[in-house]
């Protein structure tokens, strides 16, 4: 476990760092960039917690599911972020004092709660089927999920638009696709008889 990152070290990590502490390891760094090696397994609270220079975060080599509270918090020089391809929750204000205005949330995300408050995103794209909880502070995000999205409401409101076509296919499976496409295929089969 890595607990705290030195201020000005630009090294890489030990192979047998698997996860981040719950105490910032990164927080106050100088990192301009921070790519993920896919050994680290979990992030901790507030892991980059208001690193003022950061402005990409590459995660998408870690198997990480978790994105934990206020983990990007204050990092107002950011510009890019990738997040875990296997996200299935993201916690509390992740984004909050971040200059970050578009996030693409991997297709597997199910809660995200009150991820977003806090933070400038005008632009979310989500290419899952899972109805999030999650809500934005203003109306005027623009919100775009895939085509095939199966519920009236996304993120607690119903200003989105199903716009999102160029999805890769593995990036779209979960259960309520499965059951709408398996649906879809069986009243094809119907009709043509």
């Amino acid at each position: 476990m890595l607990v705290k990152y030195p201020q000005d070290c630009n090294k890489t990590f030990l192979p047998s760092v698997t996860s981040f502490s719950h105490v910032g390891c990164f927080a106050g760094t100088n990192i301009t960039e921070f790519n993920c090696p896919r050994s680290i397994k979990s992030f901790g609270s507030r892991s980059f917690h208001k690193c003022p220079v950061l402005k990409v975060i590459n995660l998408s080599q870690s198997p990480a599911t978790l994105i934990e509270t206020e983990m990007f918090y204050g990092c107002w020089s950011l510009e890019t972020l990738i997040l875990p391809p296997k996200t299935t929750t993201i916690l509390g204000r992740i984004l909050g004092e971040v200059n970050l205005t578009n996030l693409v949330l991997p297709p597997t995300v199910r809660t995200v709660s009150d991820s977003f408050l806090l933070s400038r995103i005008d632009v979310v794209e989500y290419c899952g089927h899972y109805n999030l909880n999650g809500y934005f502070q203003t109306e005027s995000n623009f919100i775009l999920v895939d085509v095939k999205y199966p519920y009236d409401i996304f993120m607690n409101t119903r200003n989105f638009n199903r716009e999102l076509t160029k999805c890769p296919k593995e990036r779209i499976s979960s259960p309520a696709y499965e059951y709408m496409h398996h649906l879809l295929v069986i009243g094809r089969a119907y009709k043509r008889r």
